[in-house]
């Protein structure tokens, strides 16, 4: 079963006005207090290439590429769920180094969640700053954010 996952964000996003311009900033903020440990031995051109992604693309429609979730977690997950981003899973180098990068900083509230085909799902996550989920939910329940 294939499983696309899309992750974007505005509002709640403190670091940017966009997901892209979030992890920017994060990238840019980690750089200059020294990467952890992890993110910093060998992980140069990943932090490059989603540089580039971010600069000169979309990261929402390039993260399918390097990050799915679990079959089974993915079938559990329903609309408006939020997710903590250790629940990712990396396909990618790059993936590993943008799980990294979100897991202290990023929830994930799902937003929509579309079968394709009957073996093909595709879920799109708000990313939210850590810790505003329920206000994020709220609101969208409320029908204020569109």
């Amino acid at each position: 079963m294939k499983i696309e996952v899309y992750i974007d964000g505005r509002d709640f996003l403190h670091k940017g006005r966009s997901f892209n311009d979030s992890i920017l900033k994060l990238l840019k903020e980690t750089t200059i207090y020294k990467l952890p440990e992890e993110l910093s031995i060998g992980k140069a051109q990943e932090i490059e290439i989603i540089k580039k992604i971010c600069q000169n693309d979309s990261l929402m429609h390039s993260i399918e590429k390097h990050i799915t979730l679990d079959t089974e977690f993915a079938n559990k997950v329903i609309m408006q769920d939020t997710i903590n981003c250790s629940c990712l899973k990396a396909i990618t180098s790059v993936g590993d180094v943008l799980k990294e990068l979100m897991i202290d900083n990023y929830q994930l509230v799902l937003t929509n969640r579309t079968w394709v085909e009957v073996d093909h799902l595709v879920l799109f996550f708000e990313a939210v700053n850590y810790g505003e989920a329920n206000r994020f939910v709220k609101k969208s329940i409320r029908g204020i954010y569109t």
